[in-house]
């Protein structure tokens, strides 16, 4: 044992058993059993395998214990700063799950000792910090995160959140983050709102947001290797998403369409016909025949979702026509999918998976091969098709 662990131990279970002066006469069973535990708690994982039955008595020890064995923890998880007994402490803090457990959590996630605040631990412990709230709004706490991380599992954990004034002035913030995940995350809560309040803040921080996508990095290349599109290309789909779930923006969409140039017109318009509005279909119709737009995967599908909505049997010559002649294909090799235009590949970049040699027999297999955009169009005209005649 160590001279340091020794010392903060004597010190902290004096404490805790109210000995005068801060010291015991002598360590009891349970303080041995403590000290050794944490012992235990903070062993690389390499000795893990072979110590499992001690880890585990250790972690039923120490849970048993309750708020009695946080302070001992975390004053050693301070002084020494441990990553493997950080690691071990927070699911045993989750399973404690008492307000000193919630805070421990928090220090963790917060990565208070840790430089610029991110640390080893902190997204592992914001999630569990978020699973023991009495509450979703208490996770806002974490909304002060350096960690984008955190940052995420804070704006997923409140969603469905009544947003205010202090939340909107995060969310603005998160909205402009260069971490994709961390826009989307703070878009899905703006439209998961239950009230129609601060509305046209909202869509105004989602347009400033659109206007800035193209400068997130990597945001011409390949999303995943297993999905359609561009990065940018995604993130305006699920921006357009959100606009179109939140409640009352009907008006602030049109208002801000007039000001729009561009793809956040573009944008603006998918929103405003997935809502209904059947007057944006003529400028969308532009948008997906224009040869210069051909390689925005998710977009042109989603803007060919507003004809589900909002077609009618005049649609359907121009929806034909699209079915029959759009240029881009996918290739569906396993999980990796590789998108052509003219047999260019498109879309491309780090995240792609390598491509196949030209010999591969899978680019002669017809079905490996899909027309997403096509596919779209066709869905469309039977959505219009299915209607009711009036």
């Amino acid at each position: 044992m160590s001279a340091p662990l020794v010392l903060l131990l004597s010190v902290t279970l004096g404490a805790i058993t109210g000995a005068p002066g801060g010291a015991s006469a002598g360590p009891s069973g349970n303080d041995k059993d403590l000290t050794r535990w944490i012992e235990i708690m903070s062993i690389p994982p390499w000795q893990e395998e072979t110590r499992r039955a001690d880890v585990d008595q250790a972690v039923a020890g120490l849970r048993a214990m309750r708020d009695a064995a946080i302070e001992p923890l975390m004053d050693e998880l301070r002084r020494s700063g441990n990553p493997y007994l950080e690691h071990r402490i927070v699911p045993l803090l989750g399973s404690i799950g008492t307000a000193p457990a919630r805070e421990s959590l928090l220090w963790i996630a917060l990565g208070r000792d840790a430089p610029g605040g991110v640390g080893f631990g902190s997204s592992w412990a914001a999630r569990h910090y978020v699973q023991i709230l009495p509450e979703r709004s208490a996770a806002r706490r974490l909304l002060v995160s350096k960690n984008t991380d955190v940052q995420a599992v804070a704006l997923r954990a409140l969603s469905g959140v009544s947003i205010d004034v202090d939340l909107l002035r995060h969310l603005e913030g998160f909205l402009q983050s260069d971490r994709y995940y961390v826009r989307t995350c703070a878009t899905d809560m703006m439209a998961a709102d239950p009230e129609a309040t601060l509305v046209p803040q909202k869509v105004s921080a989602i347009v400033r947001s659109l206007e800035t996508v193209e400068s997130l990095p990597q945001a011409g290349e390949k999303f995943q290797s297993d999905w359609l599109g561009t990065l940018a290309d995604n993130v305006y789909r699920w921006l357009i998403e959100a606009l179109g779930k939140m409640k009352g923006a009907d008006e602030p969409l049109r208002e801000q369409t007039g000001r729009a140039r561009g793809t956040v017109r573009v944008c603006l318009l998918i929103a405003r016909g997935g809502r209904g509005d059947p007057s944006v279909k003529g400028e969308l119709r532009i948008f997906l025949q224009d040869t210069q737009m051909q390689t925005m995967t998710m977009m042109r599908c989603a803007a060919l979702r507003v004809f589900e909505t909002t077609g009618t049997p005049d649609d359907l010559a121009f929806l034909q026509e699209t079915a029959r002649t759009d240029p881009l294909e996918v290739w569906i090799f396993g999980g990796p999918l590789f998108e052509m235009i003219s047999g260019k590949l498109v879309n491309t970049g780090e995240r792609m998976a390598p491509v196949p040699a030209p010999t591969d027999p899978r680019w002669s297999a017809p079905n490996n091969r899909i027309y997403p955009v096509r596919r779209a169009a066709e869905q469309a005209m039977r959505v219009i098709k299915g209607r009711p005649s009036r």
